[in-house]
């Protein structure tokens, strides 16, 4: 009985997202799924305020590139040096080519 009392205190009670999903019920659409998703919105907001708006922009790269961006990406983001997202790198090195075509 003793052993009953310290499991029930070692599991939390669920979240009523989590309920919702358990009872096969609809999410209420103001209640947030995932506290992750939160955090990353909110980051995302802030990065925006700081670098501009972003543009999604679809283009294709020679597989060649792609493992070389992905190898580039992955080195810098062990090393903690930014930027390490793919695309981030990819607008920083077309910054560069534009600022260089404007010098010409």
């Amino acid at each position: 009985m003793a052993e009953r009392r310290s499991l029930k205190r070692m599991i939390s009670p669920l979240s009523p997202e989590q309920e919702a999903f358990a009872k096969g019920t609809n999410i209420p659409k103001n209640i947030s799924r995932n506290i992750s998703e939160n955090t990353a919105i909110s980051t995302q907001e802030k990065d925006e305020e700081i670098q501009g708006r972003w543009i999604t922009v679809t283009f294709k790269l020679p597989p060649a590139q792609v493992e070389q961006l992905a190898a580039i990406s992955t080195a810098r983001r062990l090393r903690g040096k930014k930027p390490w997202k793919k695309q981030e790198i990819i607008s920083q090195a077309l910054a560069v080519w534009i600022a260089q075509r404007n010098e010409e």
